[in-house]
């Protein structure tokens, strides 16, 4: 007869196995790296080179912090902004995001999570104003259902996610807002696609990443098959698509002004 911590082990092990059937681990060129909050990794004390992306996924619930009291190094700032949301469970996932961005970054930073100060550049995409050392650094936070995924890198980002169900990609804003669904769906490339939430959370993060509600892009990379995408705009820029392996029926991507080699993504292993 096997032992329980045999049987644990095998259900983690058909887990895991179940997660890497997604595109991302056998992309080209990409060594996407999962990881639990509690692995042992490098990354959490250094910077991102060029070329790496940090990536973090939280469910939006204290205790999936690693530490004693998160709440405390949150900004009065913040709080005050927790405020505009109009529920309590939207303003705890506010929060939630609010530290565990703090508590990500200041091993690599050197600084205690308290002190690092933020500036929003748009919805989502924050601005590391203390310490200046770190100014060069790229930050996006988003929310998707019960969860909070958090971008670090050396280059633009924005992060996009939808789910299976009629309408469009859900907002992954930094702030609440309120959008006219109908017009932004007219106005876009995913216009008469409204199944397909991989192609929603592809636009979404280039919205996100570009600021636009809109994008002026070839809507057939929405349709590009695997795990990695580019997409060209009519002005001739280029950005880089990166699908994201989620739970359940949520489809998440990421979009980037610079292609990544190596993503190293904690949370996406159970501690």
């Amino acid at each position: 007869m096997p032992f329980a911590a045999d049987i644990d082990l095998v259900r983690k092990t058909a887990k895991t196995s179940a997660t890497r059937r997604h595109p991302i681990y056998s992309t080209p060129a990409l060594d996407f790296v999962a990881l639990s909050h509690t692995s042992p990794a490098p990354f959490r004390q250094a910077l991102p080179a060029p070329g790496e992306l940090y990536l973090w996924r939280y469910r939006a619930e204290w205790q999936a912090i690693l530490n004693d009291n998160p709440r405390l190094c949150i900004s009065k700032a913040e709080y005050q902004w927790a405020k505009h949301y109009p529920n309590s469970a939207l303003a705890k996932r506010y929060l939630v995001g609010c530290a565990a961005v703090r508590l990500a970054l200041a091993p690599m930073l050197a600084c205690p999570p308290g002190e690092l100060e933020f500036g929003s550049t748009r919805e989502g995409s924050l601005k590391l104003l203390n310490p200046g050392a770190a100014a060069g650094l790229h930050i996006h936070m988003a929310f998707t259902s019960l969860w909070v995924i958090i971008a670090v890198g050396t280059t633009p980002v924005g992060i996009g996610s939808a789910m299976p169900a009629p309408g469009i990609a859900e907002t992954t804003a930094f702030a609440p807002r309120a959008l006219d669904r109908r017009i932004v769906m007219e106005q876009s490339p995913l216009a008469g696609h409204a199944g397909e939430p991989h192609w929603q959370a592809r636009h979404a993060s280039l919205c996100a990443l570009t600021g636009r509600t809109t994008s002026e892009m070839d809507p057939t990379f929405l349709r590009q098959p695997g795990a990695a995408t580019t997409a060209q705009t009519n002005d001739g820029k280029r950005y880089h698509v990166l699908d994201l392996p989620m739970p359940g029926r949520i489809c998440s991507a990421i979009a980037l002004a610079e292609p990544a080699w190596t993503v190293y993504a904690s949370g996406w292993l159970r501690n």
